[in-house]
C-alpha cells in the first residue's frame, strides 16, 4: 500500500467567503484563507459559498476542519 494523501484537521473560521485556518495548537495564529466562490444553484435562486458551512468568525467559535 502506497499512501497518496495526507489529511489533517486544523481549527477553521470563515469570514465572508473566506475560510480561515489557525494553527492546531496555537489558535491565534492563522496559517491559510482559502477563498471559495459564489456559487448559483438550479434556476440561479440557490446562491452559496463552501465558507457558510463553517462557523463565523464572528461567533467566537472555532470549527475542525
Amino acid at each position: 500500500i502506497t499512501p497518496k494523501a495526507r489529511v489533517i484537521l486544523l481549527p477553521a473560521q470563515s469570514e465572508g467567503d473566506d475560510v480561515i485556518l489557525y494553527h492546531p495548537e496555537d489558535t491565534d495564529k492563522e496559517l491559510a484563507r482559502i477563498c471559495f466562490s459564489i456559487c448559483l444553484g438550479k434556476g440561479q435562486k440557490d446562491v452559496f459559498s463552501a465558507a457558510q458551512y463553517v462557523r463565523p468568525k464572528s461567533s467566537g467559535q472555532l470549527y475542525a476542519l
